[in-house]
């Protein structure tokens, strides 16, 4: 079976962006067997950074690991699912708070989480060298 996340990042429950995500999840689900888990500002809290950027030297996001927030959830869902569907309603041409603030708290990853066989730079490996 197919796993799919989405992220929608607008707390309107009949957001444009929430039901396109729901047409799209239709639309696939007519044609493959697919487990969805479509999460929302409204079903999850995410804390703002704490602004010392230290998960990025250390890989350890200190929020997470105390459990303040639903970030170790989320960042469970996302590493587990097969496609990942990221939407967020436009706010002076820009995406919304809560979907910055997600962004932000997961930027870090690309220096430690392996992704097709190679590794960001954080791990002291160079960022395009393989991983065995």
């Amino acid at each position: 079976m197919t796993s799919m996340v989405a992220y929608v990042a607008s707390r309107n429950p009949q957001s444009q962006t929430l039901r396109s995500v729901r047409l799209i999840q239709d639309a696939v689900s007519a044609n493959i067997d697919a487990e969805w888990t479509i999460l929302t500002p409204n079903d999850t809290t995410i804390l703002p950074s704490d602004g010392t950027a230290s998960e990025f030297s250390t890989g350890v996001d200190h929020i997470e690991l105390n459990g303040l927030d639903d970030s170790a959830r989320v960042k469970k869902a996302i590493e587990r699912c097969d496609y990942l569907i990221l939407g967020s309603p436009t706010y002076g041409h820009n995406v919304s708070g809560d979907m910055k603030i997600l962004m932000d708290r997961l930027t870090y990853w690309g220096a430690f989480v392996p992704s097709g066989g190679q590794t960001g730079h954080g791990n002291g490996q160079r960022h395009n060298q393989r991983v065995p």
